[in-house]
């Protein structure tokens, strides 16, 4: 959620600590720079932009020395395009003319703090808004478009399915009993949606148990 800068990672909370403890175990930490989906719907909803910086790291593997079969996603909010990104077809493309293009662009596992598992408003509004809420004022404050997508939905017929290991506060933004607004973008419920949809798909045995906070 920092977007990216590895060397400005806060020195205090959840990053911070699961940087150091990253470093200490000998893996690699890489700051990514991504786009968020919605403010840059104009230009395509850039989801992939967290494909694209996993190829790059793949193609640096080499000289970094570094295991492209042990690469995994640390996120924390919109970080979580990775989960979508996660979810889908891969990147690779044998005739790419440029060495990382030929790259994979899945992850063996993701860990996510407070993920936004869906950008489909609809659905946000069908799994997440409370009873008794004004879901029509949230639905015309918060048209949707197809091109933000959905990790719940793509769980169904994903092509690969990351190791997952999700976490949430239970009150992140406001109180979740409230009616969920459009600055409450931290429903809890989005990480039992995305287990659920796990293992619908027979994929249950890859979430890791999700306690809140």
């Amino acid at each position: 959620h920092s977007n990216g800068g590895t060397k400005t990672v806060p020195g205090s909370g959840v990053l911070a600590t699961c940087k150091a403890e990253i470093l200490a175990e000998g893996f690699a930490f890489v700051g990514v720079e991504f786009r968020h989906p919605v403010v840059n719907v104009s230009e395509g909803a850039p989801h992939q932009d967290v494909g694209f910086a996993t190829q790059y790291v793949r193609a640096m593997a080499d000289a970094f020395d570094l295991d492209t079969n042990n690469v995994y996603a640390l996120c924390h909010s919109r970080g979580s395009l990775a989960l979508w990104q996660g979810l889908q077809a891969d990147m690779a493309n044998a005739g790419a003319s440029t060495y990382e293009g030929r790259q994979s662009s899945y992850i063996k596992g993701i860990w996510a703090y407070n993920p936004q598992t869906t950008y489909d408003t609809e659905e946000f509004a069908d799994l997440f808004v409370l009873p008794g809420a004004d879901t029509t004022t949230f639905l015309a404050a918060n048209p949707n478009d197809a091109r933000w997508g959905s990790a719940i939905t793509s769980a169904a017929t994903a092509p690969n399915y990351p190791l997952l290991a999700i976490h949430t506060e239970t009150a992140y933004y406001g109180t979740p009993q409230d009616a969920v607004t459009a600055d409450d973008a931290h429903y809890p419920d989005m990480v039992s949606a995305l287990r659920d949809a796990y293992v619908t798909a027979g994929q249950g045995a890859k979430v890791a148990d999700m306690p809140s906070h």
